[in-house]
């Protein structure tokens, strides 16, 4: 399927090319000079980078390679696979962007040394980290060259991946600001709402965010720190109060706190490591507060209208508390809206007669706590995260009993045999910044190959655990193909048991039952197993069944929301879709729309999507934005 994107096309993760060289222990590797070896090579890609030798710098990479770029020459979020590809690229790009690559370190660089890391048995690279400074615009860049073995004793590039710093013109300022801005120091650090913003009269702003939670604010600190005008407007009351609202108040964190840390503002020692809703949202509102940030709560954006003429957005505001309306003017939007999973695309089963059951019945969207649920009998339909989280708040919040319904097998992991997949570079105690680079830097089809590696490894040591599980109720899924999963199904029919919420189910306390809902019945709901009708007595249901895709676009137009011919032309960021690149379509660089910018996915990614975003706006406000390399 064709995206709307020309050249994109709508790829499965099944399908995307990778390749996992076989390199088993080599004589002499324990004596193996890599500093001395990966400084040569650097000293070589470097001068023919600087020469533009392209034959040569073809030459150094593997026949099967592939080189993952964020916004460094490209502009935009690419990989490419390949020798030749590459090289004609670099060659292209290299024209107008003018690459210096450097051979001693700067202070931007990765906290990496040369070093040759062994990944598994058979699997080992040399890999050597790298700075670099293009032009149009001038940028700060990081690269990382993963080196393999050739047949003749040399080593070429298997995987490049390479991520833009920052604009040497317009760097990433210390917070609070202090250069000039268009919003007033008394309208900066209110973290609740404190009505409409003030503007000059016929001021035109760099960019508005859409969204105050983890993505808004990170994006509003990036953009404000590299000189930007910046407002954010979101219409809860309280920055981040999403997460302490219904469809948020109940979730537990299943991964390391340290890693939904907000640029420029380290999570305080004293916050849990199983930061919980109502703490994310004193989290994100501090941030607020102390680095002055000029956020707007308690404001709805009701519409959206680009004139092409003057190629200006104007955004028209109320003021939820005293309905009062205004407009602002920006060149650009940035949504950060959480479309990928919440209230706006809950997915519901299609179950009959809902008027039958007169008990509580609400979505994972809509549960904050087991208030409504108290000294009751309560069916969760579903069985992955969400659906364990909500029952755990609801045995500790007084619910009589709780029964889990499952409709199909589940991934089932426990915590410590999982860990160290879900966090990865972020257990090592290296930097954030070097963290991040490392999370995203493989391309996709590699990432899967090896999750799935990892995946079988983690399931062959739990089997004792699948006994137990299973003689409680529960079906295991096996063989999780992880990364196809996480896009297809927003990583449904999985549970990490951080918390050890299933010692409920082997104590009693929370029960299992099987089958695919089909009706609500006066006392319950019916379900199907296996061909055989049975009822599952309940006086109040949660619906943890996950979200489904909706055409996003066409929802804002509908509402009012985007006035003009977008919906044509953006790509859906309700999706995790992805092209042939393995890449995502709609979000962080080309939207559809070249002054819109859509910034949701998961919030470990906060930190470098704001920093690709902010310099994406700052650049086409300066005037300096680059073309893109074509499709």
């Amino acid at each position: 399927m064709t995206l709307k994107t020309p050249g994109r096309i709508l790829t499965r993760a099944p399908d995307l090319p990778s390749y996992i060289p076989s390199v088993p222990p080599f004589e002499g590797e324990d004596k193996f000079d890599a500093a001395k070896v990966g400084q040569a090579f650097l000293e070589k890609l470097s001068q023919v980078v600087k020469d533009k030798d392209w034959n040569g710098f073809e030459d150094l990479f593997d026949e099967n390679c592939f080189w993952k770029d964020a916004l460094t020459l490209t502009f935009d979020k690419r990989t490419l696979h390949g020798k030749k590809p590459i090289a004609e690229a670099w060659k292209m790009l290299a024209e107008t962007r003018k690459p210096t690559i450097h051979t001693t370190p700067k202070e931007y660089g990765l906290g990496l040394p040369i070093a040759l890391n062994r990944l598994a048995p058979t699997l080992a690279s040399l890999d050597v980290p790298f700075t670099f400074e293009t032009k149009g615009p001038k940028s700060n860049c990081v690269g990382l060259a993963k080196l393999i073995p050739q047949p003749d004793g040399g080593w070429k590039i298997w995987v490049l991946s390479t991520l833009f710093i920052s604009l040497q013109e317009h760097p990433f300022g210390k917070l609070p600001r202090e250069t000039p801005s268009l919003i007033s120091n008394d309208q900066r650090g209110h973290s609740k709402a404190h009505g409409l913003p003030k503007l000059p009269e016929g001021a035109v702003l760099d960019a508005v965010v859409i969204g105050a939670s983890t993505l808004g604010v990170a994006n509003t600190i990036a953009l404000d720190s590299a000189g930007a005008n910046v407002v954010a407007f979101d219409s809860v009351s309280q920055a981040g109060g999403n997460w302490s609202e219904a469809g948020k108040a109940f979730v537990i964190l299943h991964h390391l706190a340290s890693m939904m840390t907000l640029p420029q503002f380290p999570i305080p020692s004293d916050y849990s490591e199983d930061m919980g809703g109502e703490q994310i949202t004193r989290y994100i509102s501090a941030a607020v507060e102390a680095l002055k940030l000029p956020v707007f709560c308690g404001i709805n954006v009701v519409s959206n209208t680009y004139d092409e003429a003057t190629q200006l957005w104007t955004v028209l505001i109320e003021d939820l508390a005293t309905k009062q309306r205004a407009t602002v003017t920006a060149r650009n939007l940035v949504l950060c809206m959480g479309s990928i999973a919440s209230a706006a695309n809950p997915r519901y089963p299609n179950l009959m007669h809902r008027e039958a059951f007169a008990g509580p019945v609400q979505h994972a969207v809509e549960y904050k706590d087991a208030a409504p649920f108290k000294e009751k009998f309560v069916l969760i339909v579903g069985a992955s995260n969400s659906a364990h989280d909500i029952a755990r708040s609801l045995v500790e919040g007084g619910a009589r009993e709780v029964t889990v319904l499952q409709r199909g097998p589940t991934a089932f992991f426990e915590w410590d045999k999982i860990k160290s997949f879900i966090e990865g570079p972020y257990s090592y105690g290296l930097d954030l910044a070097t963290a991040d680079f490392l999370f995203s830097m493989l391309p996709l089809g590699i990432g899967r190959d090896m999750a799935r590696g990892a995946m079988a490894a983690i399931e062959a040591t739990q089997e004792e655990f699948y006994k137990k599980l299973e003689g409680k109720g529960y079906s295991i899924q096996r063989n999780r193909d992880f990364v196809t999963k996480t896009l297809e199904t927003r990583n449904g029919s999985i549970f990490m048991d951080r918390q050890k919420s299933l010692e409920l189910v082997f104590e009693g306390k929370v029960k299992v039952a099987r089958g695919e809902a089909v009706r609500y019945a006066e006392d319950g709901i019916v379900v199907n197993d296996n061909g055989e009708e049975k009822k599952i007595e309940a006086e109040g249901i949660v619906l943890a069944t996950g979200f489904e895709d909706v055409d996003m676009p066409w929802r804002w137009i509908e509402s009012g929301f985007l006035k003009s011919n977008l919906a044509e032309k953006l790509e859906n960021p309700c999706t995790l879709d992805i092209d042939q690149e393995g890449e995502f379509v709609g979000l962080f660089t080309d939207s559809g729309h070249p002054h819109l910018y859509v910034g949701s996915t998961n919030v470990v990614s906060c930190r470098w999507i704001s920093t690709l975003i902010s310099a994406q706006v700052v650049a086409d406000v300066n005037g300096e934005f680059p073309s893109r390399l074509p499709r």
